[in-house]
């Protein structure tokens, strides 16, 4: 693995939790261990009754969580067999290991056991940019515990003692994009306040006053400094209303604006980094907030923050992004859901052509 690469990247500019920067090194305390390898083949070996059981429970926990918006709230999406037969856009063909170095950050809910912010780096070892994959939480994949669908972001509850969340989570993330994950980092909600508060807050542009009072989301027009609770509120915000001619208007927000905040938090979160005048202020930095973020095994805080220093003036205009293409659902058992139109590896070839090149290959 290019393993530099990536923890300049994942130091500069992780959006977790909601949005959220992770210092790609922590203490070993907050490492955890990683065998995507050996978390395939205890898969594999699960008893179909522990399979049942588990995907009822995630099943029945979507359904009480469901949200469902008016406009697809008649519409029915029918469980698909596996192999995904009835859907082959919810699994992407292996693209070789050797092409990508891939990164997952992941950002938690309140509860820990869901993922509220996925987001995949691919680092191509040809020396191009790197490649930016936003997740929707909602998106309706096969679930490797359970072997039904889900959406994805239940997987980060794991597969009962047998493999952890984060584990089921980048194996979930591989079989969509073709990817192999080769490391993760997670953030929490008090994580990610922390991180932006540590660096003084990041500069956000609003055209209007914007204000969601379930994400606790209120904030004037203009160019200002949010603090941590106002961007993490900002990123979370799935009702957010404008201040259009004296009346407040709602702008659509959906997983896909989300992922556009966070992405934004991402870069503005970047700058601030960028703006620490020297390695030993942002060593510093790094120090004060590595406890809010848990990696996988295997990355050192020294050599992180020294290639974060090397990549501090990363152009966000240069990072290519992977827009995914959904439909909205309802499932048989009342979850909305989001089922993907197009696989992962016919929309990265549009900006990656040797991804579909390698899948041409292998086929023939």
């Amino acid at each position: 693995m290019k393993r530099g690469i990536w923890v300049a990247l994942g130091v500069l500019l992780l959006v977790v939790a909601g949005g959220a920067v992770a210092w790609s090194a922590l203490d070993p305390l907050g490492s955890e261990d990683y065998d995507p390898q050996g978390a395939s083949r205890a898969l594999a070996d699960i008893p179909d009754d522990v399979r049942e059981s588990i995907a009822d429970d995630v099943e029945a926990n979507e359904s009480a969580e469901a949200t469902i918006p008016v406009e697809v709230q008649d519409r029915q999406l029918e469980p698909f067999e596996l192999p995904s037969t009835d859907n082959p856009n919810t699994i992407s063909p292996p693209l070789p290991d050797d092409m990508f170095d891939s990164y997952l950050l992941i950002g938690t809910d309140a509860s820990g056991l869901r993922a509220d912010v996925i987001i995949d780096v691919l680092v191509p070892a040809d020396g191009s940019d790197p490649i930016l994959a936003s997740i929707p939480r909602d998106l309706f994949v096969e679930n490797p515990c359970t072997e039904r669908y889900s959406r994805i972001n239940a997987t980060l509850n794991g597969c009962a003692d047998i493999v952890s969340g984060t584990t089921l989570l980048s194996v979930a993330v591989e079989q969509f994009t073709g990817i192999e994950v080769d490391a993760f980092a997670v953030v929490d909600f008090d994580g990610f306040e922390n991180i932006v508060d540590a660096v003084g807050g990041v500069e956000i542009c609003f055209e209007y006053p914007t204000r969601d009072s379930d994400a606790n989301l209120d904030v004037d027009a203009g160019c200002q400094i949010l603090d941590g609770a106002d961007a993490l509120a900002w990123a979370r915000s799935r009702k957010t209303l404008e201040l259009r001619d004296g009346s407040w208007r709602g702008i659509g927000a959906d997983d896909f604006s989300r992922q556009s905040n966070q992405q934004e938090l991402l870069f503005a979160l970047a700058d601030r980094v960028a703006s620490f005048g020297t390695l030993r202020s942002l060593t510093a930095l790094a120090e004060a907030t590595a406890d809010a973020v848990t990696l996988s095994e295997g990355f050192g805080l020294t050599e992180a923050v020294g290639l974060a220093w090397q990549y501090r003036d990363i152009d966000s205009s240069e990072v290519p992004r992977v827009t995914l293409e959904t439909e909205h659902f309802v499932t048989d058992y009342g979850a909305y859901v989001l089922e993907p139109t197009r696989s992962f590896n016919e929309i990265l070839a549009e900006i990656y052509p040797e991804a579909l090149r390698e899948v041409i290959a292998a086929d023939s």
